[in-house]
């Protein structure tokens, strides 16, 4: 190329490279769904730049071949949930396809989703002092629950502003505050409570970051605040839920935040998915007191079999619902109207919407809790699942592995553990600890940390797993990964029989 094409095609992308550094690598360009870099070409913060590490090499090209993969967020191959599917038909065949969607219309389908919050409990909000019945104004549909958390920093929060997370997280969402230039802090999920976030830990770590402002920037009038605090319930990866046997903890985030001026971003996309259906994930916003400053967000991605239609649904106060319908406008105009009736399906309050839902959870959740036990079998052995349904297990084990290695799969892996006190009680991930293998190796391989796991595990077994570092794991001198179970029993028994192979490698 001479030298003036050079110059020319430097002036075509420059810009692109100051606000998105990495592009600047060839090596980058190849990798399927990079994260790119934060607001304006900054780094993210530390501990979102090691999550980041993790995910740049998942996603890069020289692991993305044949292998088994445990990564996926799809929920499990199931039947998408019919109200939703019927009420999409619906959408495509009674409306004007060629009208962009009309104000009006989205206005009466928020009737229903009034009527949904009502059964679950939100019924009432405190607005400036003022107790009122929840209206339409406090509801927004988005494209998608990421689409919601993406336009709420830019509506809650400027440049240089603070969230807090629980640490073990949904990884991807720390990406997404720091991309508006928001910095992310961590407050860590124990063990000993059960990985449910401990009030006093929240309220000390907001105490901390408000000295540190103070210490930093002193009175100035524009110095950074804390925004909001993300309450994932259930937890993704713990699968741990906060329900009403848990509101004196909720009431406690609750009244923190409150005090502290903080939003709570209610994440309940998996509340559908709580196994004990006697104890529901609890929306913050349906104690009065704390409607205010609550955020819920609700989608049809993992609990209704619907993650390719991007929908979903935001309760919040008239002055965020407000700014979500003004950003929505000013960057797409409108939403799709089929996606809102298809959202609609789950979220209203009918008699035949809750006949099929009693149907379709009682097989759904059946069927995540017994691929639980089969993942439980392949790690802590046959022993370690119900009496009930072990030759069930064995049946769906037997289908894959010839009956000569049948005996070794269902004894488990003696290195690999589940994390204490984790048992799932939603979704369908689980973390387990391979710690015990740290510092052996093969040749040309030691594994010191969880970057040497993953890449063991893809060349040995040819598994490709999410490491702790990628979900921001507590503690740092563990080897810990995420695994999915909402996949098929050949992908599930084939891995971890390659994963107990793999490890007999190790000296």
């Amino acid at each position: 190329m001479n030298q003036k094409k050079i110059e020319m095609s430097r002036a075509l992308y420059s810009r692109i490279i100051e606000n998105f550094p990495d592009m600047s690598n060839e090596e980058y360009l190849t990798m399927k769904n990079g994260v790119g870099s934060a607001y304006r070409g900054k780094k993210f913060t530390q501990k979102v730049n090691r999550i980041k590490e993790l995910y740049d090499i998942k996603a890069n090209e020289k692991y993305i071949g044949k292998h088994y993969s445990l990564t996926s967020g799809d929920p499990l191959k199931f039947d998408s949930f019919g109200p939703c599917i019927e009420n999409a038909k619906s959408a495509l065949t009674s409306l004007s396809m060629y009208s962009y969607e009309h104000a009006r219309e989205v206005e009466m389908l928020k009737k229903n989703v009034i009527d949904y919050l009502k059964k679950i409990g939100i019924q009432k909000s405190k607005e400036r002092g003022n107790i009122s019945e929840v209206k339409e104004s406090h509801i927004s549909f988005t494209s998608s629950t990421t689409q919601a958390f993406y336009i709420l920093f830019q509506i809650i929060s400027k440049p240089n502003d603070i969230v807090i997370i629980p640490a073990p997280n949904y990884g991807l969402f720390n990406f997404i505050p720091e991309y508006c230039g928001v910095q992310v802090e961590f407050v860590d999920l124990k063990e000993e409570n059960n990985w449910i976030i401990d009030p006093d830990d929240l309220e000390e770590k907001i105490a901390c970051i408000n000295r540190k402002i103070q210490s930093e920037y002193g009175n100035d009038e524009n110095r950074p605040k804390i925004v909001a605090f993300v309450n994932q319930n259930p937890n993704n990866p713990t699968g741990k839920v906060m329900g009403k046997r848990e509101i004196g903890v909720l009431q406690r985030i609750g009244e923190i935040s409150k005090k502290n001026g903080l939003y709570i971003i209610d994440d309940l996309i998996y509340r559908d998915l709580t196994y004990d259906r006697n104890n529901m994930a609890y929306p913050i916003a349906c104690m009065e007191d704390y409607f205010e400053n609550t955020i819920s967000l609700f989608g049809l991605s993992k609990s209704y079999g619907m993650a390719a239609i991007r929908s979903g649904v935001v309760v919040a106060n008239e002055y965020v619902s407000k700014c979500i319908a003004d950003y929505i406008f000013q960057t797409q105009e409108s939403l799709s109207l089929p996606m809102i009736y298809a959202v609609i399906g789950a979220f209203c309050d009918t008699p035949e919407r809750n006949r099929e839902y009693e149907k379709y959870f009682s097989i759904l959740i059946n069927k995540y809790i017994e691929n639980f036990y089969l993942l439980s079998a392949l790690v802590d052995g046959i022993d370690s699942v119900p009496t009930e349904m072990r030759q069930k297990i064995i049946d769906r084990i037997s289908d894959v592995i010839e009956n000569d290695k049948l005996e070794s799969v269902i004894k488990g892996i003696d290195s690999v553990k589940f994390v204490r006190n984790m048992k799932p009680e939603s979704g369908f991930f689980s973390v387990l600890d391979f710690t015990e293998i740290k510092g052996k190796k093969v040749p040309g391989n030691v594994i010191n940390n969880e970057i040497d796991l993953f890449k063991f595990l893809y060349e040995y077994a040819h598994v490709k797993v999410l490491c702790g570092q990628s979900f921001v794991w507590p503690k740092e001198d563990q080897l810990i990964v995420r695994v999915t179970y909402a996949i098929e029993t050949e992908t599930l028994v084939k891995a971890f029989a390659n994963i107990s192979q793999a490890l007999l490698l190790l000296k």
